[in-house]
């Protein structure tokens, strides 16, 4: 499964990876569509399978995503409300994640220190945004799909 293939999993073994992926389900998203809404309760983390989205704040773009990458882990591990909008910039699917399968990472030191890095520098992008000018595009680039 490719979520499985995410750099966020790449720390645990084989069947951890496996026994994540396993517990995600797939969602398909059209462009434009948005998968987390900032503030709004959460509960799944998301890996992109195939496709692109877009990490907004405050009508700005922060960052893009591609296959491999992860978002929404706010609301699964410190389980708070997301911080950001994600919108899809192209047709996506996604391999979304319960808090369940961060569950092998506390089995592992290596994966839960990889995870965590990987959280702290997620927040300090967020506290330190300041959302890059948009040109055309609202979210600063086209799109084609």
């Amino acid at each position: 499964m490719a979520a499985a293939g995410s750099s966020l999993f790449s720390t645990l073994d084989e069947s951890d990876r496996l026994a994540c992926a396993a517990l995600g389900e797939e969602r398909l998203y059209t462009k434009g569509e948005t998968i987390v809404r900032e503030g709004d309760a959460g509960g799944s983390m998301f890996v992109i399978v195939s496709g692109q989205a877009d990490v907004v704040i405050a009508g700005g773009l922060v960052r893009s995503l591609g296959v491999g990458d992860f978002f929404g882990e706010v609301s699964i591990l410190p389980r708070e409300p997301p911080t950001s909008d994600t919108v899809a910039f192209t047709s996506l699917s996604c391999l979304a994640m319960p808090a369940a399968a961060v569950e092998p990472f506390g089995d592992d030191p290596v994966a839960a220190q990889h995870l965590v890095i990987a959280l702290l520098h997620r927040q300090l992008e967020i506290e330190d945004c300041t959302p890059r000018e948009t040109f055309g595009h609202p979210f600063g680039r086209d799109g084609g799909d």
